[in-house]
């Protein structure tokens, strides 16, 4: 996943950055190369100064280059001097040889999309406290994100995404108050997200999806005010999506699906008016869908599917008109319970053990004389069109049907089950081809456990 640095570096034009790696060195006068390490001053040093400071960082840089593996150095073997590499990439080998303390100048170091791996070491910080950008990103880096990251207080961006880290954020993530873009995800981290996140409200951007996380999301992200990204899929969350969500009014981009997310959907969801895309999908929320949904009218995508949510489809969706892509799926939704206030005059049927499953549901119940029953195996007519069903085997009341127009015959289905116990009779055989078959399946992908267990 491609990095994306914040706009007002785009004014460092005259520095060349490559997607492999590199760590600004220049020099006055001297060539741009995709290796950097940017020296600024507060005051303008004496020449013999700046050259034993460039003899310094050259050595560091020269000794770590030794340490890396043998097809490295040959990629690196124009290193000498003044340290010039073009084009390096598929660094392998690891940060252990690198003399952070020799660095005291820098202000970018990116090593991204390399093979680098082993731990980040504990002299981390001691690089230069000038630093703003720090991406470690896509290489193979294990063990824990040591705490000395956290005397690095000019950070704006800081990636250690799509590594193999583990253990938990520390609380050493709210001294970063400068950070504007935090990427740590694709990771093995674990533990709660700490409530020190709450201090960076710089934070443009939090990824922390593809972990192991586990608690509850913590009321004080409402703190984080210039959020425009917040991603948090692909946990193991727990608890309830808080109130305070609804304080991020700047959030274009909103992902907290499959985690274990329980309760229901915040109204104060409605008051974040730039949202483009909310992904709620696959925990496992209750309750109605709010009327407040219908605020988002910034919406592209909507998925609220694969959870316990029941009553209506509100009205108010319809005012979603910027919608590509909506999903609903595998709730316990139900549009039945909208007949009366509709303009829908044709007929209903369910099987006998539909109907009274349906009894059950409040705003169903309102629309009961709505709904004609049909009979497994009974042959229906309506306008020319004939209809009949056989048993599914799914449910108590599921029904797969034969709809017959004018000879073609079209049969629809839904799950279905060949097993027979004494509640449900197995599947239905058909005696003839049909000419259409549509199927629809919910569970299609989920393995169950035998009903003689």
């Amino acid at each position: 996943m491609a990095h994306e640095y914040p706009s007002f570096y785009s004014l460092l034009s005259r520095f060349i950055i490559t997607p492999c790696f590199f760590i600004f060195l220049l020099f006055p006068l001297s060539p741009i190369s995709s290796f950097h390490v940017i020296f600024t001053y507060a005051s303008t040093p004496t020449i013999a100064l700046l050259k034993v400071e460039q003899d310094q960082q050259a050595l560091a840089l020269l000794i770590w280059r030794v340490n890396l593996d043998n097809q490295t150095q040959i990629f690196l073997s124009s290193w000498y001097g003044r340290i010039s590499c073009h084009h390096c990439c598929g660094l392998r080998g690891t940060l252990q040889n690198l003399n952070f303390s020799s660095l005291p100048n820098l202000l970018t170091l990116n090593l991204t999309n390399n093979s680098l791996h082993g731990t980040i070491p504990t002299n981390i910080g001691n690089i230069s406290k000038l630093i703003t950008i720090l991406d470690f990103g896509s290489n193979h880096f294990t063990g824990v994100i040591p705490k000395k990251l956290g005397f690095l207080t000019s950070l704006s961006f800081l990636s250690l995404a799509s590594n193999n880290f583990r253990g938990s954020i520390l609380p050493f993530i709210g001294n970063l108050k400068n950070l504007t873009i935090l990427h740590l995800y694709e990771n093995e981290l674990s533990g709660s997200i700490p409530q020190e996140i709450r201090l960076l409200r710089s934070l443009n951007h939090l990824k922390l999806e593809i972990n192991n996380f586990t608690g509850s999301i913590p009321h004080s992200i409402g703190n984080l005010r210039n959020l425009t990204t917040l991603y948090l899929h692909r946990n193991k969350l727990s608890s309830s999506i808080p109130q305070e969500i609804g304080l991020l009014r700047s959030l274009n981009d909103l992902r907290l699906s499959f985690n274990s997310l329980i309760g229901p959907i915040p109204p104060s969801t409605g008051k974040l008016r730039n949202l483009t895309t909310l992904y709620l999908g696959a925990n496992k929320l209750s309750g109605s869908i709010p009327q407040e949904i219908g605020l988002l009218k910034s919406l592209n995508e909507l998925d609220l599917g694969i959870n316990n949510l029941i009553g209506t489809i509100p009205h108010s969706i319809g005012n979603l008109r910027n919608l590509t892509r909506l999903y609903l799926h595998t709730n316990k939704l139900s549009e039945i319970g909208l007949l009366r206030s509709t303009t829908f005059k044709g007929r209903v049927f369910m099987t006998h053990a539909t109907k009274i499953c349906c009894m059950m549901n409040k705003d169903i119940f309102r629309s009961m004389d709505k709904i004609e029953v049909i009979d497994f195996h009974q042959t229906l007519e309506v306008n020319g069109i004939r209809f009949w069903c056989y048993t599914a085997g799914h449910v108590l009341g599921a029904a797969m049907f034969i709809v017959d127009i004018a000879g073609v015959r079209v049969l629809y289905i839904g799950d279905y089950s060949h097993e027979e116990d004494r509640h449900l009779r197995a599947v239905g055989i058909l005696r003839f081809s049909p000419d259409i078959c549509i199927i629809e399946s919910t569970y299609g992908v989920q393995l169950h456990q035998p009903r003689n267990v």
